[in-house]
């Protein structure tokens, strides 16, 4: 769940949809919605790919949020 708390700050903070991340990825909603409960794990693809989306270092997704802060005026989307 350190990645789904992770990447949702993210898309709060670049103003993303969990559909929006979903697609971006290539897939659609309910694949963003398993992931975002727990019902499936992310994978280390996906753990890459949504860095590069949102461009932080892949392993900030992985890490407990209370270890790093996403830098407000950096934001992936405008």
């Amino acid at each position: 769940m350190i990645v789904a708390r992770n990447v949702r700050m993210l898309a709060r903070r670049d103003g993303y949809t969990d559909g929006a991340i979903g697609e971006a990825l290539g897939h659609g909603r309910s694949w963003a919605w398993r992931r975002f409960t727990g019902e499936l794990p992310f994978d280390l693809n996906d753990v890459e790919r949504l860095a590069e989306l949102f461009q932080v270092d892949p392993a900030h997704l992985l890490a407990p949020a209370h270890t790093w802060a996403p830098d407000p005026s950096r934001r992936a989307v405008s």
